[in-house]
C-alpha cells in the first residue's frame, strides 16, 4: 500500500489524537505504529527535497543554457 505525505501526516494525527483521548486500547502497538509511519515520512520527505533540489538544478541549467543559446550570457 503507498500513502502520499499528506495521509501519513493525517493518520500519525490520528494515533495522536486517539491516544490522547484514551480511545486506542494498546498504547504499545499505538507508539510502534506511530514510530513507523513516523520514519516512513521522513522518508518520503527526503525523496521530496532530493526532487525538488534535481528540479531545480534542471531548471537553472535549461535556463542558462537558453540564455546562452541566444548569445545573453
Amino acid at each position: 500500500m503507498y500513502l502520499n505525505v499528506t495521509e501519513l501526516n493525517e493518520l500519525i494525527y490520528s494515533l495522536g489524537v486517539a491516544e490522547t483521548n484514551g480511545i486506542f486500547v494498546n498504547k504499545e502497538i499505538n507508539n510502534r505504529l506511530r514510530d513507523k509511519l513516523s520514519k516512513e515520512l521522513e522518508i518520503r520527505n527526503a525523496e521530496v527535497e532530493e526532487q525538488y533540489r534535481k528540479d531545480e538544478i534542471e531548471f537553472e541549467m535549461n535556463f542558462k543554457h537558453a540564455h546562452y543559446r541566444i548569445g545573453e550570457f
